[in-house]
């Protein structure tokens, strides 16, 4: 019975490139993605709990990592930006899942301004910051974000989940 209410993370990421597709139209960026899905299986039911996480993680990725057109080429970077995903098994019982960007990296001094708090200054004191409840970049709403409904619901999905989420952050050069 168990082994039934297994599927793979191929199958689990399989939606992912029509969502990026998208994504595209509603921001009209050009975006190539790379998907590593691995070996690895996981429930039915953890499945249905992480995939809104995943998607909302791309979301952001399209959205506030990946540069609009001119500047990637202003600063010497394709005009394509890309996405990765990678899930890798850490243990019979653990995934690393891992969504990445070559975007601008995210800017801590006005993601710090929006919370009305100091900028931080690790990825960790980072990741705590963009996961407040209700903190949005974005003055108004669009289709694709600015609602406030974030990086604090990914984490407690994950967190509800017994998984840990971490951030890494380079600015110029993406954030995974």
């Amino acid at each position: 019975i168990l082994q039934l209410r297994m599927i793979s993370t191929r199958e689990l990421l399989a939606p992912i490139p029509l969502v990026v597709r998208g994504l595209q139209v509603a921001t009209g960026k050009a975006v190539r993605l790379s998907i590593d899905a691995g070996l690895g299986e996981l429930d039915k039911a953890v499945a249905e709990r992480i995939f809104p996480a995943i998607v909302h993680l791309i979301r952001n990725a399209v959205d506030h990592g990946i540069e609009p057109r001119e500047a990637r080429l202003a600063a010497g970077k394709p005009e394509e930006g890309v996405i990765t995903i990678t899930c890798r098994e850490r243990s019979s019982t653990q995934l690393e899942l891992s969504v990445g960007d070559d975007g601008g990296g995210i800017d801590r001094e006005a993601v710090a301004r929006r919370a009305g708090r100091a900028a931080p200054r690790s990825d960790a004191a980072l990741l705590d910051l963009i996961a407040l409840s209700g903190l949005s970049t974005r003055d108004e709403a669009t289709a694709t974000s600015g609602r406030g409904l974030g990086m604090d619901i990914v984490k407690r999905i994950t967190e509800g989940l017994g998984g840990e989420l971490f951030l890494s952050d380079a600015q110029g050069s993406g954030t995974t």
